[in-house]
């Protein structure tokens, strides 16, 4: 391997195996020693304007970032969304965003274009060219809706990767600009925004929070630490100067013989400690549910709760 080779593989290292013309052009290799390269397979075309080292692997990551750089673009929508670890499932083909000026054409790569592209929305993640966990959010309102949403920013919030107020910014900075903003978004943030709300791990978690903020109850703490019988547990719901502990029961995790022996096993070293354990399913009702509460924590319960909605299964 000589000079060139080497400092070619360089660079190739840190973008996934992948070159640029621009790079070939900074290195010196004019047009025809590349045509040579691609015919003797050193290199191999993936994009136009970029090329793939032979020999390094293909991966999701590096088709990605070739789309981004065949197009000076950022990996978005659900391709960002899934790179930062928020729990969307990325589409077959990846999602890159351009500034609205742009009109470049890929084969399987998903374009989008926007007149709202601002420096805090564009980051980095590893090698890849890539919009903000918010700003990827902001622009997935309209496809995943409220619910679906809210289900996800609260996941990426629990797991540090997103903020409420975070996605706010985004969504002032895109509002400011003229853009029209989702319904669906500004639903999830009046909800989220309030000093009082509540994260739940799951759908039918976030129904219990709901539940209990509609009927007028205290806010009780999410995932709260419990050291019992030798181990920490998270109490789904925790109101702990009362020692009250909720929790919902999902059928796709609690059907299981491990997992019904484990709660069996937990309840029994809460109560050891004194505290009260309530078990919600997705055939609770909201009646039932704030019932329950209000007589745990030693209140009437509202009379505007008698309402027979369930869960979401």
């Amino acid at each position: 391997m000589d000079d060139l080779d080497r400092r070619l593989t360089r660079i190739a290292e840190r973008q996934l195996g992948l070159v640029t013309t621009g790079d070939l052009r900074r290195l010196g290799i004019d047009r025809q020693r590349v045509t040579r390269r691609r015919v003797t397979g050193r290199l191999v075309p993936v994009h136009p304007g970029v090329d793939r080292i032979a020999g390094a692997p293909i991966t999701a990551d590096q088709q990605l970032l070739a789309a981004c750089l065949a197009v000076g673009g950022h990996a978005s929508h659900f391709s960002a969304a899934a790179r930062w670890g928020l729990e969307v499932r990325p589409m077959a083909r990846a999602d890159v965003l351009v500034a609205h000026e742009r009109r470049p054409r890929l084969d399987a790569v998903r374009l989008h274009r926007s007149r709202h592209l601002t420096a805090p929305d564009l980051t980095t993640n590893g090698p890849i060219p890539t919009v903000t966990p918010a700003r990827a959010l902001l622009d997935l309102a309209a496809p995943l809706g409220s619910a679906k949403l809210g289900r996800v920013l609260d996941q990426g919030e629990r797991h540090g990767i997103v903020r409420a107020d975070e996605l706010w910014a985004c969504a002032h900075r895109f509002g400011i600009n003229g853009a029209r903003l989702p319904v669906a978004l500004a639903q999830v943030l009046e909800r989220r925004l309030a000093d009082d709300r509540v994260l739940g791990d799951s759908a039918g978690e976030q129904w219990i929070a709901d539940v209990l903020r509609r009927a007028g109850l205290p806010t009780p703490v999410s995932q709260y630490p419990v050291w019992a019988g030798g181990r920490w547990y998270l109490l789904d719901f925790a109101y702990p100067d009362d020692l009250l502990d909720l929790e919902f029961d999902g059928f796709a995790v609690h059907r299981v013989r491990t997992s019904f022996d484990e709660d069996r096993a937990r309840d029994a070293a809460l109560v050891a400690l004194g505290w009260r354990v309530l078990r919600f399913t997705s055939g609770s009702t909201e009646a039932g549910v704030v019932g329950s509460v209000s007589h745990g924590l030693g209140l009437w319960a509202p009379a505007s709760a008698a309402g027979p909605t369930s869960a979401v299964a």
